[in-house]
């Protein structure tokens, strides 16, 4: 009751809670084979691989009282609003000059403006959110420098390839260009014999 949902819903808001990263299932198994990161298991959240879900930190928020103030009805005419959803995956400098909304659901749909200070915190959410990916190596920078590497690397040999295609396709139209002048000087021989021919007779 002091979050300001019924307790009927007390199910609701934890599935929200991890769908919008704001307490992330998280699991840990010393037991298990491989190394530390190997140990770690994001099964259960949503779209593990992806920064955010279907929803924010925000988005969760909204349905509890406690949270409350944190909203304010967000004008029609607003300049630089965006949805939270955008607003959290933007450079800090956008950041800084739009204003994050999440929309309350109803007949009406009513956009509200979310607080700094709530909009700091789903920040914190989604850095420590990309924390648990890095540690269970779902996505990390040494991934990416990996995958830039085979692309690399496949790209060298495929280029090798088509380097060999081209010396092949080369050679073997010189050696029918050469055939074929070959067989043009010997017409052309076989000719001018003919025409020496019928000159002496």
């Amino acid at each position: 009751a002091r979050h300001g949902y019924p307790a009927s819903q007390t199910a609701v808001q934890a599935r929200g809670a991890v769908a919008s990263r704001a307490l992330p299932l998280f699991r840990y198994d010393p037991r298990g084979d491989g190394v530390f990161g190997s140990r770690i298991s994001l099964a259960g959240n949503p779209a593990p691989a992806e920064a955010l879900a279907a929803t924010t930190p925000a988005d969760w928020a909204l349905g509890q009282q406690r949270y409350a103030a944190h909203f304010a009805p967000l004008p029609d005419d607003a300049t630089a609003a965006v949805p939270m959803s955008e607003w959290l995956l933007l450079d800090p400098k956008s950041r800084g000059a739009r204003t994050p909304y999440v929309v309350k659901p109803g007949e009406d749909e009513q956009r509200l403006s979310v607080s700094p200070a709530l909009a700091e915190g789903a920040l914190e959410r989604l850095a420590a959110w990309q924390t648990l990916q890095e540690l269970a190596g779902i996505v990390t920078p040494f991934t990416e420098q990996l995958e830039k590497d085979i692309r690399a690397e496949l790209a060298a040999e495929h280029q090798a390839e088509l380097d060999a295609q081209q010396q092949a396709a080369a050679a073997e139209l010189r050696a029918v260009e050469e055939k074929t002048q070959a067989e043009i000087a010997q017409n052309i021989r076989r000719r001018l014999l003919q025409l020496a021919t019928r000159k002496r007779s």
